[in-house]
Formats: C-alpha cells, sequence, structure tokens
C-alpha cells in the first residue's frame, strides 16, 4: 500500500512519542492553501511549456507528438514545499497533544510516588568469637532454651556454649519507605533480615544449605507533625511499630530495638533573638519524650506488660557545627516480675518474660521439683543520664565525647526475697551474694574523624569503655554483640570506619569483655563489615 512518505519520498519522524500514543495521534490533512500552491506551481508550468511548444510549431520540421512535460525540478520544488508545509502541521498537532495530556512531565504520574521515598542498606559481616582459655563450660544456663522447655536443664544444649572458639558470616538487610499523604503526616515501614523471636539482632547467619532467609516487618508507624507559624516543627506524635524516640546509646538500648506503642515529642526553642528573623533560629532547645510501649498482651488480664519512659533533654547547636546534647530519662517496666504459682497451677506463667539474653536476677515460679519456669526477681526502674558533646573546632573531623550512666532505682531487696522465697538463679551461677544490689553502668566513649563515613576516603577512630552490673538493666534489650548480649559485663570496645566509596565502608570491630561477678566469662569478638546504602 502506497503511504504518504512513500510517496514524497521521505520519512516523517515524530520524537518521544510512545507506541500508545501513535495509535492515537492523528496526522493532519494537507490543507487547501498548500493545494492551492501546488496547483499555481502547475499551472506555471504548463504555461511555460505550451509557450515551448508554440515556438516549435513555428519552426519547420516533421512530424512532432508533443506531451505536457512536468521536469525534475518542478517535482522537487512541489515535494519540497508539501514536506515544509505538512512537517509544521505535525509539529504543531503533537506538540497540542503532548501539552494537553503532559506527556513525559512529572505531573503526568500519580500524586503519590511524588510523595513517597525509599532508602535500604546491606551489611556484610566476618566475625570470630575467642573465648578465654578459663571459662568453665555449664556455668551459664540458657534460662530461655529452659523456659522454653519447662524442664531441669540437663542436656548441653540447656547451657550457652562459652569454651569453643566460633566463626561465622552474617548479613543484615535493611529496606524503608516512607510516603506523606498530607504535608504533616508521614507513614513509616521497613522490612529486614532477622526472625520474629530476636527483638534485638536483624543479623541472619549464612551457612544453612543455601536456603533462603526470612524478612520481617520491622517498622511500621505514623508520625504527625505539628508546625507553629513560623513553620517550625514543635512536636511529633507517634504511633505503631517505629525507631527508638530516645536519646540513647546501647547501654540500655540495641542498636537493633525497635519500640511498639505511642510517643510524643514536642520541643521548645530557647535561643535568644535580637531580630524576626532569628526567632525561628533552631540552635538551642529543651526537648521532651514520652512513651507508653506494650511489652506483653496477656488475654483477659489486667496485668500487660509496659515500658513507660519519660526524657527530658537539651540540644545546642553552634555556628561552627559542634553540638551538645543532654537529657535525663526515666523507664519504668510495669508487671515485669514474676509470680510464682501454686501447686499444680499454671496460671501466673505468662509472668516469665518473652526473651531475655543473660545476667538478671532470675527465680523458679513452678513450685513442681521436676519444672522449672523463671522469671525476673527485680523491678526495673531505670534513671538515665545521657550526654554527648561535638566539637567541630577540626573540621572537617570532629571529637565526639559520650557519656551514659544508669541506675535501676526500683531494685527491692526485701521484696525479692519475699517473692523467690530466698532462692534466686542467674546465668553463671552465684559467686556472690547475689540480693546484694547490683544496680549501676556506665559508659564512656571517644571517637575522632568524620561524623559519619558516607564518602571514599572518610574515617573515624572511636573507643569505648562499658561497664553493666547485674540488674542494671532489663538485659533482654541491652547490646547483644558486647560479651555475647546481656548485663554482669565489663570491657572495652575498638572501632575504625573507612570510606570505601560514596555510600560503602568497611568497619573493623574489636570487643573484649568478661564477667564482674559471676563465674569466669572472657570473650574477644572481632567483627569485619562491609557496608552500603542507597
Amino acid at each position: 500500500m502506497m503511504t504518504l512518505s512513500t510517496i514524497l519520498g521521505f520519512n516523517l519522524y515524530v520524537p518521544w512519542v510512545s507506541a500508545q500514543s501513535e495509535s492515537e495521534l492523528s496526522i493532519p490533512d494537507v490543507d487547501e492553501s498548500t493545494k492551492a500552491e501546488a496547483d499555481a506551481i502547475k499551472q506555471r508550468t504548463e504555461q511555460r511549456e505550451a509557450e515551448k511548444s508554440k515556438q516549435v510549431e513555428q519552426q519547420p520540421s516533421g512530424n512532432v507528438v508533443r506531451v505536457p512535460h512536468v521536469s525534475d525540478e518542478v517535482i522537487v520544488e512541489i515535494k519540497g514545499k508539501v514536506k515544509s508545509r505538512l512537517q509544521e502541521e505535525v509539529v504543531r498537532a503533537v506538540m497540542s497533544q503532548a501539552k494537553t495530556e503532559r506527556w513525559g512531565l512529572p505531573e503526568a504520574l500519580p500524586g503519590w510516588i511524588s510523595s513517597v521515598r525509599m532508602k535500604g542498606d546491606l551489611r556484610v559481616r566476618a566475625e570470630t568469637q575467642i573465648n578465654q582459655a578459663d571459662n568453665l563450660q555449664n556455668e551459664y544456663i540458657d534460662f530461655l532454651q529452659v523456659n522454653a522447655k519447662k524442664s531441669n536443664p540437663t542436656e548441653e544444649e540447656d547451657f550457652l556454649n562459652i569454651s569453643e572458639d566460633r566463626a561465622r558470616q552474617r548479613a543484615r538487610f535493611r529496606l524503608s519507605i516512607t510516603g506523606k499523604p498530607t504535608t504533616n503526616l508521614k507513614v513509616g515501614a521497613r522490612i529486614s533480615s532477622g526472625n520474629a523471636t530476636n527483638p534485638v539482632s536483624t543479623n541472619t547467619t549464612l551457612g544453612d544449605s543455601f536456603n533462603r532467609h526470612g524478612i520481617v516487618l520491622d517498622q511500621a508507624y505514623l508520625q504527625y507533625k505539628l508546625v507553629n507559624l513560623n513553620g517550625v516543627n514543635w512536636a511529633d506524635f507517634s504511633w505503631g511499630r517505629m525507631p527508638n524516640p530516645f536519646f540513647s546509646t546501647d547501654l540500655l538500648w540495641d542498636g537493633d530495638l525497635q519500640f511498639e506503642g505511642v510517643a510524643a515529642t514536642f520541643k521548645l526553642n530557647v535561643g535568644l533573638s535580637k531580630s524576626l528573623y532569628e526567632m525561628t533560629d533552631q540552635n538551642k532547645k529543651i526537648i521532651l519524650t514520652l512513651g507508653s510501649f506494650p511489652l506483653q498482651e496477656v488475654r483477659f488480664s489486667q496485668d500487660d506488660k509496659w515500658l513507660h519512659g519519660a526524657q527530658l533533654g537539651y540540644r545546642w547547636v553552634s555556628e561552627s557545627q559542634s553540638a551538645i546534647n543532654f537529657a535525663v530519662g526515666f523507664y519504668h517496666f510495669a508487671n515485669t516480675t514474676g509470680r510464682t504459682n501454686k501447686l499444680d497451677d499454671n496460671d501466673l506463667d505468662y509472668t516469665a518474660p518473652e526473651y531475655l539474653q543473660k545476667g538478671n536476677a532470675l527465680f523458679d515460679i513452678r513450685p513442681e521439683p521436676t519444672e522449672e519456669l523463671y522469671a525476673l526477681a527485680a523491678q526495673y526502674q531505670e534513671l538515665n543520664g545521657t550526654f554527648k558533646w561535638d566539637m567541630a573546632f577540626f573540621s572537617p573531623y570532629h571529637l565526639i565525647w559520650t557519656l551514659d550512666y544508669v541506675k535501676n532505682m526500683g531494685y527491692d531487696e526485701a521484696d525479692i526475697r519475699r517473692r523467690s522465697a530466698g532462692v534466686l538463679a542467674r546465668s553463671g551461677g552465684a559467686v556472690d551474694d547475689i540480693f546484694e544490689q547490683k544496680t549501676t553502668g556506665y559508659m564512656a566513649s571517644l571517637d575522632f574523624g568524620w561524623p559519619l563515613v558516607t564518602e571514599r576516603g572518610n574515617w573515624r577512630l572511636s573507643f569505648a569503655y562499658k561497664y553493666l552490673e547485674r540488674d542494671a538493666v532489663m538485659d533482654a534489650f541491652t547490646d547483644s554483640d558486647f560479651h555475647l548480649g546481656g548485663t554482669d559485663a565489663q570491657g572495652y570496645i575498638f572501632r575504625f570506619d573507612y570510606g570505601l566509596t560514596n555510600n560503602s565502608w568497611l568497619s573493623l570491630r574489636y570487643l573484649s569483655s568478661k564477667e564482674i561477678d559471676a563465674a569466669p566469662l572472657g570473650v574477644d569478638i572481632v567483627q569485619l563489615d562491609i557496608s552500603a546504602r542507597f
């Protein structure tokens, strides 16, 4: 079939028009002015040919057959005129349709796409655990395993392995999505590697016959921001499974721990202003954070386990970007202590914790001699003070000092003796008077280098010393790497970070720790990480 482009001898090309749009785009016909111009050219040509014919007829010759002829030059001229006019008409039509349908513009996409943000990170790790020679096997009971069996610890699997060294490879993956249905409302969600039984680790250990690894819902929350007339955000309200809302270190809360419940943060600017412009300055703020978080829902009971927290802090940022952060917090754990069952009655089994690591004083809440179920002996009302001074005097390098202190104000020896009937247990045995208060913890750290290692060649050195007594904090939620997790531990941590490329870096960490009061447990851990974010 003959097409317009075939007749005219050129190919018509319309840029950035999709296949779907091509089927909908109508090519305009040649208008009347174009036809008239072509007819005029033809008429002038015929007149010139007629004049030539008359001149030939006046000359003597033989029989001559005269055929009207359009020269090649005229054909080229006609094609050029038509092609130019047709291209102009097509371009105008395409541009008009593109403007109407908003081809290729962001507004052409659904509105929710522009409000959604996605980011993620991946960390691979080589880890070596080196146990000290004087560690005694079968001294540290794995109470989480014992509680799952509800029986006496008699088998090897009922004890933590603290005598054999271990080397393993691990990985952590996280992918988060945030969206803003309205200006002040944010929806946050994150999936990660890990499992649903360990709240303080998102690591997965490699080496399972190439089987697939699990993905869990790590965050799911709503956050609403209140803004004053100057456009300053002065309050945040969060509800769901959210990041840690408190200013803290891993002395109390592991870095992978997420909080579930409701939290509110209020920010008051206290900077002295000399002009209207400076009234919106955010370099000096008082920050109040309140939160209430369910730990365990006990069905058809008023004894649900809760964490209630309040923290008052101050933040100051200088013009040189040096910063001071100081906060005092109080964390009250409600209904978390154990209660002993009556004989042949298991109604109070729910008072045993759903998760624990090691260190806290425990007691058996099952009166039957052949059954054991351990619960927390002490109440936990943790008073915590955290101080951080980021010194930017050596910019681009920063010198960062961090101090963290905690004291469990809820420890009551008389109450513990009464509820436990004078018999306590813990991982590592009772090498001291286990009823003596061991309720203090602290950490000091020093960092020097880039505050964030995000670009190639950035680096940072860190040193920290940590001391955490048996019942200073609830052992379930503190750092899961130092001393293999839990409390009753002291030691130091070295760390070096180096930027490999933009948004990827190498970390080398060395953790050396030992017990404070329990049976000997010395362990050194070396971790080599490569991390990348996108």
